[in-house]
């Protein structure tokens, strides 16, 4: 009898580095900042997030606890690397 094959990892639409900041700027024009904890199939969840003002100084409203930003939404991602 043989072995079903395990089916391949579905190439990852952010770069898998987890535990770095990351801006994801959403397609309702806004901004988050935070920490790339996870990636899922179908989103990213963030820890230490703020959604960010349209100023300079780049400030920005703390969200508590984990945030999940589903993939649809997103419009662009950047890892500071």
């Amino acid at each position: 009898m043989r072995r079903a094959q395990p089916e391949p990892e579905p190439e990852a639409w952010v770069p898998r580095v987890l535990k770095k900041r990351i801006l994801v700027h959403l397609d309702t024009d806004q901004s988050l900042q935070g920490v790339l904890m996870e990636q899922t199939t179908d989103g990213l969840i963030l820890r230490a997030a703020k959604l960010l003002n349209d100023d300079a100084e780049g400030s920005g409203t703390s969200l508590a606890g984990e945030v999940f930003v589903p993939s649809g939404r997103v419009v662009f991602a950047q890892l500071d690397e």
